[in-house]
Formats: C-alpha cells, sequence, structure tokens
C-alpha cells in the first residue's frame, strides 16, 4: 500500500463522520501538502474497490466515504445532509435470497429523515434537550463517546 493510500485509509478511519472526497482531501493536504486531489479520489475509488471502506451514495450531494464496511443502514439527514450510521442489517440478505431466489452479494439501506437538531430547527426551538436525543452533530453519543 503506497504511503498515500495508508494516510488516506488512516484519515477516513480516524473521522468521526461519513466525509466526502473533498473533506478527505483537505485533510491530506495538510498532512502530505504536495499531495493532488485526483491522487486522492482514486485512491478512495481503490479503497472501497478492495473493500477498506464503502462509498455511501446521496441523492442530493457528493458521496460519502464510511469507515464501517459490514452491512448497516445509513440515516440521512434532508435538513443538513448529515450521514449517520444505524444498526445492522442482520440476515436480511438469506430472507431475500430465498423468497427472491437471488444472491444478495451486499446490502445498502439509507433512510432518509430529518435529524434531532433540524427537527428542533423546524419547530422553532431556539435549543435541545440533548437528554432526549441519542446523538449529536459531532456523532457522540449522550455521554460524548463515539458512535460505532
Amino acid at each position: 500500500m503506497t504511503k498515500q493510500r495508508a494516510m488516506i485509509l488512516e484519515i477516513i478511519r480516524a473521522s468521526r463522520e461519513h466525509m466526502t472526497a473533498e473533506m478527505v482531501f483537505a485533510e491530506a493536504r495538510e498532512r502530505m501538502p504536495g499531495i493532488v486531489r485526483a491522487t486522492v479520489y482514486n485512491n478512495l475509488n481503490a479503497l472501497d474497490a478492495a473493500g477498506l471502506i464503502r462509498r455511501v451514495q446521496v441523492a442530493a450531494g457528493p458521496d460519502r466515504f464510511d469507515k464501517t464496511v459490514t452491512d448497516h443502514i445509513h440515516l440521512i439527514c434532508g435538513g443538513c445532509g448529515r450521514v449517520m450510521d444505524a444498526m445492522e442489517m442482520g440476515d436480511l440478505a438469506p430472507i431475500l435470497n430465498e423468497r427472491y431466489g437471488v444472491e444478495v452479494t451486499h446490502l445498502e439501506l439509507n433512510a432518509h429523515c430529518l435529524c434531532a437538531f433540524c427537527r428542533a430547527k423546524a419547530v422553532g426551538r431556539e435549543t435541545l434537550d440533548r437528554s432526549t436525543t441519542k446523538f449529536n452533530h459531532k456523532g457522540e453519543t449522550r455521554n460524548g463517546t463515539e458512535r460505532q
């Protein structure tokens, strides 16, 4: 693995959010000023193809990249565009295989929503009681730890 690819993989794995290619490029330039945009894009594509990261396609915005490569649900906020990891999909593939006579190779499910903060903004509340929300906009649980 090249040093550029290893650095890009580290950026994705260390991130607390689903980064866009431009976000990865900005951070990569801070670490390696000579890196060019094409190198970042090519390496993101290669890392996705190798199964080391996962591309999340977002209809209303740029693709995002996820460090979690197992099948799981993404929640996509229609207000702020935030992409959040939700629960694993469990044994859905075998059910689909049997019911429809197919072989599911991977699952990708995006649930579109309004996050707690955008919902609060939509109803005109100036503040949001964090004790009633599971996650904040920084991708942390109520106790401040990173969610998986």
